[in-house]
């Protein structure tokens, strides 16, 4: 595979990165920035499936509506007809047309209240797996007018994903339990942040860790705090305290 100057430096960048130690929502943004110029795409995002809710969590992205973003992890994610079929190839990097026809794919609410929001239309998508579970995602998207992808960008983001994969595999994330009557009302992302929150990390550092804006953490802690009838940071731990008292008895 021939690389020029420009695509050989990219190439360069995400092999590094992919040597560092590196948390999985920084390392999947370090490679996804490199891998949108590379492979020529407009948008990009990642997620790793959350067993334990049956979900997709821990999102980075480049390129998106953080408000659409946001609407993907609450609702359209689980009215969507297309990533459940592309997540069936484990470690291979598949053409969202192969598997839904565009012709299916845009008469959909999942596209036309979702992915046209962004301008999204031609998709490549890479499932990793590791241990029969799925450990991480890329989705790389490019515009209607930029065109489809090629056997060479399908073939790149194959060998960069399962490369990603295989560092996501022994790069456990730390986690932490809500307490049911917590974590049952809230989103996975709310979820994850309200974690960041019990663990005293500010926005700031909560933005950097997940890879979202700070205005995006500010919603999402809006939301919790709705959820939770609290108003501070103090009455979200303050809440969470007395939920985990009344658990244990």
């Amino acid at each position: 595979m021939h690389f020029d100057r420009v695509q050989g430096a990219l190439f360069g960048d995400i092999a590094e990165a992919l040597q560092a130690q590196l948390p999985s929502g920084e390392l999947r943004d370090r490679v996804g920035t490199a891998l949108m110029d590379l492979l020529g795409a407009e948008y990009f995002a990642s997620y790793v499936w959350d067993y334990a809710v049956g979900a997709y969590d821990s999102g980075v992205s480049k390129g998106m509506d953080p408000a659409n973003l946001l609407r993907y992890e609450q609702y359209y994610q689980f009215h969507d007809p297309l990533t459940p079929a592309m997540a069936r190839y484990h470690q291979h990097a598949k053409d969202v047309h192969e598997v839904l026809p565009r012709t299916e794919l845009i008469n959909t609410e999942f596209y036309n209240d979702f992915l046209a929001v962004d301008g999204l239309y031609y998709g490549l998508n890479f499932f990793g797996y590791a241990g029969g579970k799925q450990v991480g995602d890329l989705r790389i998207w490019r515009t209607k007018s930029r065109g489809p992808f090629g056997r060479t960008e399908r073939a790149l983001l194959e060998i960069i994903g399962k490369s990603l994969c295989t560092q996501l595999s022994v790069r456990p994330e730390v986690t932490a339990e809500l307490p049911s009557v917590i974590g049952t009302v809230l989103t996975p992302r709310e979820r994850q942040i309200t974690v960041a929150v019990l663990r005293g990390l500010d926005d700031a550092e909560i933005s950097e860790q997940f890879g979202i804006s700070y205005a995006t953490v500010r919603t999402h802690l809006s939301h919790v705090f709705g959820k939770l009838h609290v108003s501070s940071r103090m009455g979200l731990i303050a809440a969470v305290r007395k939920a985990e008292n009344q658990q244990i008895r």
